[in-house]
């Protein structure tokens, strides 16, 4: 039996191949984990086609179509979704509605500019109602942007007012179109009847499309900040008894200049102006140590797990699926 012998390194291609292959199990960043694999697939279509000579042999005696198939493929498939990537980071231009929207959507939960046009701008309708007139609720969800609501809710189906409030901008209704309740909730069983105390402009969205966009994985956590801050203006209006609200909330002023994204995140819709120091700064984010030299963070992937009744597969799902929010049932 003969002793095997250890051959000499592979050429410089081959070995940058197998650093960017490293890099890219190293980061937690899919723009950078793209580079490394874009990176590395080029490595290797470059060591296809001079060849693999082991060190201090540089000729190449023939050509690993195989190689060099395979090599191809890895940088079309990793090269498309890099581009791709790097599009997402690209300014996007929204109309003057759709910015106002935009910025109470930023401040509440840090949605960025390409998420909203993409989730929330294709169903959102703005609409203008002349003072007192009435709202039509049953299959439309409301953000009021500037005037002011009366609200009237009553006990199901009888004529018993349980609430009399005004609405103010910012504010928004029927909550319960969102899917966050169970059906036997408060906000499911009471009616609502909704009248414009003047002219009162609004941001609408049909039922079934904002109870897409509040489940949406993407989109979800901001519409439970909207959620949270309207269940506390009504904290505040019972306990503080405050009567007049505000008739243009400033939430949906512009950004002031401590208000704007850092330019170099992600999302920020200025990171292709200095792309380089973009890449750089998420390198150094997203740069993580393996196990047991660093810590992993633990259920990276486990954001995309949907509440029951919100099929991811199929995000347009029927309205009567069970909500995401479960009350205990008395028969268990």
């Amino acid at each position: 039996m003969t002793a095997k012998s250890i051959y000499t390194p592979l050429s410089i291609w081959m070995q940058l191949a197998s650093l960017f292959f490293t890099l890219s199990g190293m980061h937690g960043d899919l723009l950078v984990i793209r580079l490394f694999l874009f990176a590395a697939y080029m490595m290797l279509l470059i060591n296809s086609l001079l060849g693999s000579p082991l060190w201090g042999d540089s000729q190449a005696d023939g050509l690993p179509l195989d190689s060099l198939i395979w090599a191809v493929v890895g940088l079309y498939v990793h090269g498309t979704s890099l581009v791709n990537l790097l599009n997402d980071e690209r300014y996007v231009a929204l109309n003057e509605n759709e910015e106002a929207l935009w910025y109470l959507f930023y401040r509440t939960g840090g949605l960025s500019r390409r998420l909203f046009k993409t989730i929330v701008a294709p169903d959102m309708e703005f609409v203008t109602l002349d003072g007192d007139e009435d709202i039509p609720t049953e299959h439309y969800f409301y953000i009021i942007y500037h005037g002011r609501v009366s609200l009237k809710i009553y006990d199901g189906s009888s004529t018993d007012l349980k609430v009399d409030r005004i609405l103010g901008s910012a504010e928004m209704f029927d909550i319960a179109h969102v899917g966050f309740f169970d059906h036997s909730s408060i906000f499911v069983k009471v009616n609502l009847r909704c009248r414009t105390l003047e002219k009162t402009q609004f941001f609408r969205f049909p039922r079934s499309a904002i109870r897409r966009i509040a489940n949406h994985q993407f989109a979800k956590d901001v519409m439970q900040a909207l959620l949270l801050n309207t269940l506390s203006k009504i904290v505040e209006h019972r306990e503080m008894n405050r009567d007049n609200p505000v008739v243009c909330d400033p939430i949906f002023s512009p950004l002031q200049p401590r208000e704007q994204p850092i330019s170099v995140m992600p999302g920020s819709g200025r990171a292709l102006q200095k792309p380089l120091l973009h890449i750089v700064n998420c390198i150094y984010r997203s740069f993580a140590m393996p196990w047991p030299l660093g810590k992993h963070p633990a259920g990276i992937r486990q954001v995309l797990l949907s509440p029951p009744g919100q099929n991811v597969r199929n995000p347009k799902a029927s309205s009567t699926a069970p909500t995401a929010f479960h009350s205990c049932d008395d028969n268990v």
